[in-house]
């Protein structure tokens, strides 16, 4: 045989890890909006304390984990019956290598769920806002609306598969080419590398804050959001090496 030639054997690689599930947001219960103030013939009936926005709920639910990354295919079987090997141009090498899949990557982290939105506070009219100077009384205080829900925080990220399984490699000589086919040859059948770790979701939106009550003449502001979910997700680990694979040299009897 002359010059270099290579004989491989490859298994397929792992398949992906599914995703972890995404974490479900909050949902307000009920009503969550301020009271309105009302104006009657001689005063003001201001919304007051009862008029702030409610504190939209927090997402209770973390995100899922990813899923665990597929095995790595094994590497198929090589049974080779190989004559002489005849170096022309120097030190070429016949280079029979072996190796099993590589293992699939873990699946992403869920994301976490987001907070609900704060209520709006409730609106007192105009005239009550702006109380004339001669009634007796004051104008209505200004009601806020109610802060955004937390978020929650993500999945980690799924465990990357195992490698797969190096092939079993069978070289099959007589006695008269065996030294040439051992300093001639290179076979090797190693396992297949573990898949990478996933990595983790996204932690969960704090939830908008509801709407302030708004002053006539003034832009309309809003309550503080939530709180974003914890960033403490963290990555899927690296899959196992799988097993390794087997070289055996078996001598053909006289012909």
């Amino acid at each position: 045989m002359n010059g270099l030639a290579d004989i491989v054997s490859m298994g397929v690689a792992g398949a992906w890890g599914e995703q972890g599930a995404t974490a479900p947001s909050a949902v307000n219960p009920g009503p969550v909006n301020g009271q309105d103030g009302s104006i009657g013939f001689f005063t003001c009936n201001c919304a007051g304390t009862a008029g702030n926005g409610l504190q939209g709920a927090s997402a209770t639910v973390v995100g899922g984990a990813g899923g665990a990354g597929g095995w790595g295919g094994p590497a198929p079987n090589l049974s080779l019956t190989i004559g002489e090997i005849r170096v022309t141009g120097g030190a070429n090498v016949l280079t029979v290598a072996g190796i099993g899949g590589i293992g699939g990557t873990g699946g992403t982290g869920g994301n976490g769920g987001s907070g609900a939105r704060g209520g709006n506070a409730g609106q007192d009219p105009a005239a009550c806002q702006k109380a004339s100077e001669w009634l007796s009384n004051s104008p209505c205080p200004v009601t806020v609306g109610g802060t955004g829900g937390s978020g929650t925080a993500a999945g980690n990220g799924g465990t990357g598969g195992t490698g797969g399984t190096g092939p079993t490699i069978v070289i099959f000589y007589t006695q008269a080419n065996k030294p040439n086919l051992k300093s001639n040859m290179s076979v090797t059948a190693n396992a297949g590398m573990g898949g990478a770790g996933g990595g983790g979701g996204g932690a969960g939106a704090g939830g908008p804050g509801g709407q302030n009550e708004q002053i006539q003449g003034t832009p309309v502001t809003y309550a503080p959001n939530g709180e974003g979910g914890p960033n403490t997700a963290v990555p899927g680990g690296m899959g196992a090496t799988g097993a390794a694979g087997y070289v055996q040299w078996v001598e053909l009897p006289p012909s």
